[in-house]
């Protein structure tokens, strides 16, 4: 079985707590002399259904946290955009190994999650 990327990790995690998701970013293999993966709206990954918050938007990335935050204020006015709609919600979800147990040696993916409101970008 091949390595499991923190898109699958996440909707996983979603699907567990009973969330529809999908993932929107896609791959352009135009773009570029290799191709490219390109956001919904340069910033959401995975698009998802809670029937208790609405529409929620998830940028989802591995351990380097900083970088994907950086890009949620690099492209500002479309987070604005999305949270300017009523009913939206966006969130970053970075995974990384940590211990099971204090002392112990056994690790587990554990989801590292932030939520970004309107005023974060205002």
């Amino acid at each position: 079985m091949g390595k499991v990327t923190p898109i699958q990790r996440t909707k996983a995690l979603l699907k567990e707590q009973g969330i529809r998701c999908e993932v929107v970013e896609k791959f352009n293999p135009y773009a570029g002399p290799y191709g490219i993966k390109q956001d919904f709206m340069g910033i959401i990954d995975i698009l998802a259904m809670d029937k208790e918050r609405g529409v929620v938007a998830y940028q989802v990335c591995g351990t380097d946290f900083a970088p994907h935050v950086h890009k949620l204020f690099a492209n500002a006015q479309d987070c604005i955009d999305w949270l300017s709609c009523p009913g939206t919600f966006l969130y970053i979800i970075g995974w990384r190994k940590l211990l099971k147990k204090r002392g112990g040696k056994a690790k587990v993916w554990t989801p590292r999650i932030q939520e970004f409101k309107l005023e974060d970008f205002v």
